[in-house]
């Protein structure tokens, strides 16, 4: 089953939100609005993107109090690294 993509507003890293709305992507750094549709893309991903990502998904799930991170963000982190590990064993065979 695919999960759909989510709304910057729904996401735990969508940060500094002003009165109006706006605010920006604490992975991609961009400015966003709360209504704009996740643009993150498994194939573009840094490893330092995600790494957060994982990173913060890891502490939720070890009881962290923190907002649970969606889990369209969470897929494509998992898909960018399972891309750059096949890349690497690639590489070396």
């Amino acid at each position: 089953m695919k999960t759909a993509p989510t709304r910057c507003g729904e996401c735990c890293f969508f940060k500094h939100e002003c009165a109006d709305g706006f605010g920006h992507c604490d992975i991609t750094n961009y400015p966003c609005h709360f209504g704009d549709i996740c643009n993150l893309n498994y194939k573009s991903m840094t490893n330092s993107q995600v790494a957060k990502i994982l990173h913060y998904a890891q502490k939720w799930r070890r009881g962290a109090k923190i907002k649970m991170i969606n889990p369209f963000v969470y897929g494509v982190a998992i898909d960018a690294a399972m891309l750059k590990l096949r890349r690497i064993k690639d590489e070396n065979d």
